[in-house]
């Protein structure tokens, strides 16, 4: 899951700042979450942070991995996201992406 993200967030951003990812880990360690950590090139919440539970509490995660959009309000535009790159190939991450910016329309 993780290399089609960053390969659709690399062709989305490619000539303008189109999507703004933030992970937040379940990692068990901080050494699993840096290693982790090291193949995005998005931002984090620090390992360890309060703010880790409290988003997976308000967005009610209940899977991982889970992509979640949400619009620059907080507002929750399409859940379970991480479903439409299941099974879809490298060449084929712009259609989802821009399926993904017909929601924010």
């Amino acid at each position: 899951m993780t290399p089609k993200l960053v390969d659709l967030f690399n062709e989305a951003n490619k000539s303008e700042n189109q999507l703004q990812v933030l992970f937040i880990s379940g990692d068990m360690s901080e050494e699993d979450f840096e290693t982790y950590y090291t193949k995005m090139p998005w931002l984090a919440v620090p390992f360890g942070e309060d703010a880790t539970e409290e988003l997976a509490e308000h967005y009610k995660v209940s899977a991982l991995p889970s992509i979640i959009l949400v619009d620059s309000n907080g507002k929750v535009i399409k859940d379970k996201a991480q479903n439409d790159l299941k099974g879809i190939e490298t060449g084929s991450l712009g259609k989802v992406f821009e399926s993904w910016k017909t929601l924010y329309a």
